[in-house]
């Protein structure tokens, strides 16, 4: 119970701080300035620091998606993977992508395409809200309204979304890496992009949590022959339901030399 209590009181201490630095520095500042910090800061970070497991393994010459890049922490990692290749990054909130865009520009990561939009099954509109939790907004857990029932109280916005399959930038495209994190709507992404993904194979990095949204993206990429799998460490290893607590996946395709059983 004090354990509880104690967490309890340490995330009141956090909101409060955050909270004051968002109204004494101006929500855009505030964004650039966290944003540069996590850059700086994210392979201290035990929640982040997968994906730069994931970089490692992006050939340096390699096409590479950022999907839900939020103020564009990983997509400058990303880029900085692949110095030869190039990063596409999809942010569709007009806050977080103000952030993203200068934030590419702070690094000079002239290997970037932004995109404003949101991926998704089908074309048309969608609404997203972008939460506020005892008054701070929340930019990192920005979602499509109702997806998974859940539909945490904030600003709304109405946002243009499309399917992978149809962008035309990404016909006959070799994409070497996909990074997603769009809580809770990862599975209209993938289906979206099913016929790219299918053809492609690449390696796929996706935060899920429990639910149905983690359920059915396992059985697309089970579908289509992948290894799900988990870091530790430095190795990948397949995830056991039960035995593994991680929410960072590694959609790991067949005959990918990092593929457990395959190096």
């Amino acid at each position: 119970m004090n354990d509880v209590r104690e967490l309890l009181d340490a995330r009141r201490a956090k909101r409060a701080v955050q909270s004051l630095a968002q109204r004494a520095l101006g929500f855009d500042r505030y964004l650039r300035l966290f944003a540069v910090f996590k850059v700086r800061t994210i392979h201290r970070d035990s929640r982040e620091s997968d994906v730069l497991r994931f970089a490692r393994m992006l050939p340096e010459d390699g096409l590479v998606l950022d999907i839900g890049a939020n103020v564009g922490i990983m997509t400058i990692h990303l880029a900085r993977a692949v110095p030869a290749g190039r990063v596409h990054s999809f942010e569709p909130m007009p806050e977080n992508f103000s952030t993203l865009r200068w934030l590419v520009g702070h690094y000079g990561a002239r290997n970037v395409t932004l995109h404003q939009i949101a991926l998704g099954d089908a074309e048309g509109e969608l609404e997203m809200v972008l939460p506020e939790e005892d008054h701070v907004r929340m930019q990192g857990l920005s979602r499509v309204v109702g997806a998974n029932d859940r539909s945490p109280e904030g600003e709304k916005r109405v946002v243009p979304v499309k399917r992978l399959d149809d962008l035309d930038f990404l016909e006959g495209a070799d994409v070497a890496g996909i990074k997603i994190d769009v809580e809770d709507f990862e599975q209209y992404v993938f289906e979206g992009g099913r016929d790219l993904i299918g053809r492609c194979l690449p390696p796929v990095y996706t935060e899920l949590g429990q639910g149905e949204n983690r359920i059915r993206c396992m059985e697309f990429f089970e579908g289509l022959g992948y290894a799900i799998c988990v870091a530790d460490g430095d190795r990948i290893v397949p995830h056991v339901e039960g035995a593994h607590s991680k929410h960072n996946f590694f959609m790991m395709p067949p005959g990918h030399p990092e593929r457990p059983g395959l190096g």
